[in-house]
């Protein structure tokens, strides 16, 4: 395996831990970047696309858009000031029915994980 490969697979591990420490609150990006803060912030969102891609992450869909694309729950992130996709380990993700749009469940990281 290369380095590359390597710290790939770190990253993705790493990002598995953070989402079950995370439980049912979900895990959102940003807040996995804030978590690995040793490894660029660009090298850690490629990874949560092949978790995704793999079904060891999910997202929830609450919803469609007019053109038919899914809309996925979220979290409004004080960091970036913007409603960002949440993620779950299969095991702790919603069902679809029980999710709600960030607007009804406002939660920063601060109450999900402590300063």
């Amino acid at each position: 395996m290369s380095s590359f490969g390597k710290l790939a697979a770190k990253l993705r591990s790493r990002i598995i831990a953070l989402a079950r420490e995370a439980g049912y609150e979900g895990i959102t990006i940003n807040e996995a970047e804030r978590g690995i803060a040793e490894h660029k912030n660009h090298s850690v969102s490629p990874r949560f696309a092949e978790l995704v891609r793999k079904g060891l992450l999910v997202r929830v869909i609450i919803g469609q858009s007019p053109k038919g694309r899914p809309i996925y729950q979220t979290r409004w992130d004080p960091y970036t000031q913007r409603d960002v996709c949440l993620h779950w380990l299969p095991e702790f993700a919603p069902s679809a029915k029980k999710a709600v749009r960030s607007e009804q469940v406002p939660l920063s990281f601060e109450q999900n994980y402590g300063s």
